[in-house]
């Protein structure tokens, strides 16, 4: 009888299995004994992440409620217009999103706030029809993160921007539009995904700019902005706990811009 023995040579043998417990570590050193591995590995965590990240993010959505106010001015009427930012997710409370801010300082303000958690520049200009009547003395548009994350096309990103600032410009005496800041700098995004979302973030900087270059529509540059403040070195002072929308700290600092020119 030939006895044939079957052997296995692996540059890495495999620890043995003691209990149950050790199942998953076993199968990581597995994992990393190969370079698709551990690439495989990598990605699942990375996945991971965003995941528990995106949990956190659906509570904070759950809980945000958008900050409005009646002033007592006649006439003085401010719309906000968005996505989360607008609503203020990631605030410890409303009034410390960036219209509760503006509210808190103007009272005799009254501000109204269609901002909706998820929005893209698509969504907000097909429910934002405004009636010939309407009148506000200022306008203002936070949105776009949706679009950097989602990767709108440029092409169509720029015929939705075009046709919303239009619409907004002629219901308002001004219009200030502003955007989540450099999206990349989110800490639910790691090295890579957080390179891609820096590029897109850029494509949209570029498309605001070219747009609102010699108008009346007033562009903040958050991204230039939070160049004044240690966001990168530094990010989970300035995010909530989802790794992704601002927290009080941030949206502090994005009034101060907007306060400026109000």
């Amino acid at each position: 009888m030939c006895a044939y023995s079957l052997t296995f040579h692996q540059k890495n043998p495999l620890p043995s299995v003691k209990d149950g417990s050790d199942k998953f570590l076993i199968f990581t050193y597995h994992m990393l004994s190969y370079p698709l591995g551990t690439a495989v590995l990598l990605i699942l965590l990375v996945a991971a992440k965003i995941a528990l990240h995106m949990y956190r993010a659906h509570n904070l959505v759950e809980n945000a409620r958008p900050y409005e106010q009646k002033g007592s001015r006649e006439g003085s009427r401010i719309l906000f217009l968005g996505d989360s930012t607008a609503c203020g997710v990631g605030a410890s409370s409303p009034v410390h999103s960036v219209a509760g801010l503006l509210g808190k300082s103007e009272p005799e303000v009254t501000i109204e706030n269609r901002g909706r958690a998820g929005l893209r520049v698509k969504d907000l200009l097909a429910s934002f029809r405004p009636e010939p009547w309407e009148r506000y003395e200022t306008i203002v548009i936070q949105i776009g993160s949706n679009d950097v994350t989602h990767g709108t096309e440029s092409i169509d990103l720029t015929l939705e921007l075009a046709l919303l600032f239009d619409r907004a410009s002629r219901v308002a005496n001004s219009v200030i539009v502003l955007h989540g800041g450099n999206v990349g700098n989110a800490p639910i995004f790691p090295w890579p995904v957080s390179a891609i979302m820096n590029r897109r973030t850029r494509k949209l900087r570029k498309i605001i700019r070219d747009l609102t270059k010699d108008s009346c529509i007033t562009y903040i540059d958050l991204c230039a902005a939070e160049k004044q403040i240690p966001l990168e070195k530094n990010p989970t002072q300035w995010f909530a706990a989802d790794g992704f929308h601002p927290n009080d700290a941030l949206y502090s600092f994005w009034y101060t811009q907007l306060r400026s020119k109000i």
